[in-house]
């Protein structure tokens, strides 16, 4: 089963912790939000991942280049027209 994040969000509820960075980096507990959700994933052998993105795209991307999981992850990086 693929599993599909929308991350795409300006996290604007989350002001000011998401000024600087995306609400899925939002650390929880010392780890980004986003890191539990793969954690969860993972436990639940859902290892086949599609993230949507939108805002500051980019750092999530450089996020997941360096974390290391069994889930296959994919991102889809929307305009910014969107």
């Amino acid at each position: 089963m693929k599993v599909v994040l929308l991350a795409g969000g300006q996290g604007t509820r989350l002001h000011p912790l998401t000024l600087k960075r995306p609400k899925p980096l939002v650390p929880i507990c010392l780890q980004p939000l986003l890191g539990h959700v793969l954690h969860w994933l993972e436990q639940n052998q859902l290892h086949d991942v599609l993230i949507v993105l939108l805002h500051q795209a980019e750092m999530i991307e450089h996020y997941l280049t360096g974390l290391q999981t069994p889930v296959k992850i994919e991102t889809i990086r929307l305009g910014e027209d969107w």
